[in-house]
């Protein structure tokens, strides 16, 4: 297949460009020895297959552009370290009936990505790759910048990356439809709820949701900030960062208990709206995970409750001829709100997740989709906060939420770069995403499937947010 003609410098005119300063890294474990001279050789050919990964970042402009070119950022190092050795998570200490929780530290990260995690200035080039070949396994560590790579862009380079090491073809690159024309022109048709759905909603609009200006940002990082050094100085709670593995048997229990609970409920006309709709795993390890986190906060009846999702839009666009493919960064943020703490800490677990539910479905309408490109379409040069207008206070703990469950990284195989014998399996993914100046979000969820049909959930929250799970894995009860 010959190379993409691409351009060599390019701007994109519906981004989300709460992105620009952001870094995406995935970390994967492969349980043998990979020869790193055939992992650089597949770089190199990703590279000259799909030139839009050699480029860079480019900040003069507003909002930040991107290049096309040739950089194969790729570096190995061998280690003489088993896996066992190195200070990772023991992933292999799950259990099969309930959820375990493993604290994480920062050095758990350098295993992966040991000269990639610049604070700042973020690195300029788009995307590198990081082998570190240890006596029994390999790691392989990526960045991304987010700015281009949204999750679903970040797993689909590795999936080509995985098929050009095993020497299988991948689709052509071609350049983003947005380079010329608006992406919202492409969301058409009329919305579909379901009948049982209220149509009106107060946050379905990003207006809503996002504060324009330098001051929102500023805030944002300012208060994320202070709070990171006043925990160094002991003044305050520390970050809590621990990756959270929930079992299969635990998530589908769950999930039935919940959908049975709203089902009894709607046979007694309970439900205010949503009767017939049908929970997804998502919405209960979300309102698993959510009602723990807040189970030992203050009681309050003013202070509301804000939760951000993370979805992709491409599935509203045109769709590409077979065998054509382009990377962009197509994330859209919704809302959902609850009027106190107290509402949420009072709610069971299957209201909140139906809450969730409802929330997606009114989101993942035509209309909603296109008036969010819209936003980000006539904001492009503007600088945007994730902070509700509406409650200027709650930028210091509004929870992210964003799921990688469509994501099977466990999958891929790299048994074509295999050095001798033994299995090109992934058996562990470990992701994370980076702010300017280091700092994260709080709480940050980012979950991914384990490849044995539960879930990893990566949670970064302040030491507070953890006593409700630890109380539940005591008792062994389920809020």
């Amino acid at each position: 297949m010959a190379p993409t003609t691409f351009p060599k410098e390019y701007t994109l005119l519906s981004n989300n460009n709460l992105s620009q300063q952001c870094s995406v890294f995935v970390g994967l474990v492969i349980p043998s020895i990979l020869d790193a001279e055939k992992l650089e050789s597949a770089h190199r050919r990703l590279v000259e297959l799909w030139p839009a990964i050699g480029g860079a970042l480019v900040k003069s402009t507003s909002s930040y552009s991107f290049t096309s070119g040739s950089t194969v950022d790729f570096k190995s190092r061998d280690l003489p370290k088993k896996l066992e050795d190195l200070p990772l998570i023991h992933f292999t200490e799950t259990s099969p009936t309930q959820p375990t929780f493993h604290r994480l530290r920062a050095q758990d990260e350098q295993v992966f990505h040991y000269d990639t995690m610049d604070k700042l200035p973020p690195p300029e080039t788009l995307f590198s790759l990081r082998v570190t070949v240890l006596t029994d396994a390999t790691l392989l560590g990526f960045r991304f910048a987010h700015h281009l790579f949204d999750g679903q862009a970040c797993y689909d380079v590795v999936n080509a990356y995985c098929d050009l090491v095993n020497s299988r073809p991948i689709p052509e690159l071609i350049p983003p439809p947005d380079i010329t024309s608006l992406l919202s022109d492409q969301v058409n048709g009329a919305d579909d709820l379901p009948p049982s759905v209220h149509p009106n909603h107060p946050h379905l609009h990003p207006r809503a949701n996002f504060v324009l200006g330098l001051a929102g940002i500023v805030k944002y990082l300012g208060v994320a900030l202070i709070k990171t050094v006043v925990a160094k100085l002991g003044l305050g709670e520390r970050d809590d960062e621990r990756m959270v593995h929930i079992p299969v048997d635990f998530v589908t229990t769950l999930r039935k208990e919940c959908q049975d609970e709203l089902d009894e409920a709607a046979k007694r006309g309970e439900l205010e709206e949503g009767a017939g709709l049908q929970l997804t795993k998502n919405d209960v390890i979300t309102a698993w995970f959510l009602k723990g986190a807040y189970a030992a906060f203050p009681p309050s009846d003013t202070q509301g409750l804000d939760i951000y999702y993370s979805f992709n839009y491409r599935s509203f666009l045109d769709p590409l001829p077979p065998n054509q493919y382009y990377i962009h960064n197509s994330f859209y943020n919704i809302r959902t709100s609850y009027n106190s703490v107290t509402q949420f800490q009072s709610s069971p677990l299957s209201r909140i997740a139906l809450e969730l539910r409802l929330t997606c479905v009114r989101s993942k309408q035509p209309s909603v989709v296109k008036s969010a490109l819209q936003f980000w379409e006539q904001n492009v040069n503007t600088i945007i906060a994730p902070n509700p207008p509406d409650k200027p206070l709650a930028i210091s703990y509004v929870p992210l939420m964003s799921h990688w469950t469509s994501f099977e990284y466990n999958k891929f195989d790299f048994s074509g770069a295999l050095k001798g014998t033994g299995s090109g399996k992934v058996v562990y993914t470990q992701p994370i995403s980076i702010l300017p100046l280091g700092l994260t979000i709080k709480p940050l969820c980012q979950v991914v499937k384990d490849g044995r049909g539960g879930y990893w959930m990566r949670v970064n929250m302040l030491g507070t947010g953890w006593k409700g799970h630890e109380e539940s894995v005591t008792s062994g009860k389920v809020y």
